[in-house]
């Protein structure tokens, strides 16, 4: 289950930007030096230096270019301002010979990162420079032609508009569903659950800052049931930064959407006291993310989305270095997906005032009061939450 496997995730995001940096340069390389020498031996290395973590012994790997975007294994991969002319060029060259795909296979050795610049550079066409590869001998290479990705039929906004209130409404009642069903013993219907936040996602890639609006429509009176919905949105829009599939969006969406679920344990008059919590009252609320995993693990049992939302359930309140609660034996970093999560959650936790005898902060002061406390979060992951309340002018 590649999805799940947090380590490629994350080797994804930290090794595809350079290396499509430096397969690009590469490239130009060649229409500089017709032989080999010192410069492209060097930046060849650099490629497979930055490959090597993502193939492993025996694996492969697809670099795809589809739309004037970068993807590895359907994540999408961003240029920063640093990266945008390499990233242009890497285009340009792969758009006018008509390549989509670029396939590597373990093991791989310097010279076929060469004779593979060389072939792209000197081709006329996919076929062509397949050809060049084969008689090469790099077997661990193969091209292939332009991926389309799929059009989705544009609606009216208005409409799109009208199905996000929707979507927002639906995930309210079928997180509400799902904890009356735990209440009185019966199994929740998950999958009314993961029709709402299919929806969600599809109307935030289509209107992103409309649906983060619905966020702000707080009623006191409904924080229980808006606050999951919220975090979900806050995460989904954060996974969607990170150039996430919509299929791992859908994952971190219903764990974010159940995150909470442990907190059914807990007595009303605790989670809404507005003084300071006793002892006694803070070791209970401490237990809500393992009083979780029993409710995921009870009404759903075992598959994907259960064990993400089981780990992220009991890591939500950790922070990167494995400090928070529960406290857990081996301390380790918690899974990315637990990071996002609780980005979100401690973002929807202030603006809201709703926890813990919080005053509700604006959403600048509480990013501002978050960056303060950086060492408790996942500091790019913050940066890329920040990115999305960007366009907000808000500022450190």
């Amino acid at each position: 289950m590649k999805y799940l496997d947090d380590l490629f995730l994350e080797r994804v995001l930290k090794h595809g930007r350079p290396l499509i940096t430096n397969f690009a340069i590469l490239i130009k390389l060649t229409s500089m030096y017709q032989s080999i020498n010192e410069a492209v031996i060097n930046t060849a290395t650099r490629v497979l230096k930055e490959l090597s973590p993502l193939l492993g012994e025996d694996g492969e790997l697809a670099l795809k270019l589809t739309e004037e975007s970068f993807f590895i294994e359907n994540i999408r991969i961003k240029a920063t301002m640093a990266d945008l002319d390499n990233f242009s060029s890497l285009i340009r060259d792969m758009g006018a010979k008509n390549i989509g795909a670029v396939t590597f296979k373990a093991p791989l050795q310097v010279d076929d990162l060469i004779v593979l610049a060389y072939a792209i550079r000197g081709g006329s066409e996919v076929s062509e420079i397949q050809s060049e590869l084969e008689s090469r001998m790099t077997k661990g290479i193969s091209i292939g032609g332009p991926v389309f990705a799929k059009k989705e039929q544009s609606g009216d906004m208005k409409d799109i508009r009208v199905t996000s209130r929707r979507a927002y409404a639906r995930a309210i009642s079928s997180y509400m569903d799902a904890v009356n069903s735990i209440r009185t013993g019966k199994k929740p219907n998950v999958k009314k659950a993961k029709r709402a936040i299919q929806s969600l996602i599809d109307c935030l890639l289509k209107d992103e800052g409309y649906v983060l609006g619905l966020t702000t429509l707080r009623n006191s009176a409904q924080y229980a049931s808006q606050h999951p919905v919220n975090v979900a949105i806050y995460s989904i829009a954060l996974g969607q930064r990170l150039g996430l599939t919509k299929f791992t969006l859908a994952l971190i969406g219903m764990a974010a959407l159940f995150h909470d679920i442990g907190k059914l344990e807990i007595p009303s008059a605790i989670l809404n006291k507005t003084g300071e919590f006793s002892k006694a009252e803070m070791e209970l609320i401490k237990m809500h993310p393992v009083e979780g995993i029993k409710h995921i693990l009870k009404t759903r049992g075992i598959n994907e989305v259960s064990i993400v939302s089981m780990i992220t359930c009991l890591e939500h309140h950790l922070g990167p270095d494995g400090n928070g609660y529960p406290e857990l034996k081996g301390k380790k970093t918690p899974l990315l997906y637990s990071r996002l999560i609780r980005i979100a959650d401690e973002f929807d936790s202030a603006v809201s005032g709703r926890v813990y005898g919080r005053t509700a902060l604006a959403p600048a002061k509480a990013l501002q009061e978050m960056y303060s406390n950086i060492r408790e979060y996942d500091k790019p992951l913050f940066k890329a939450f920040f990115e999305i309340f960007k366009r907000r002018e808000f500022s450190f």
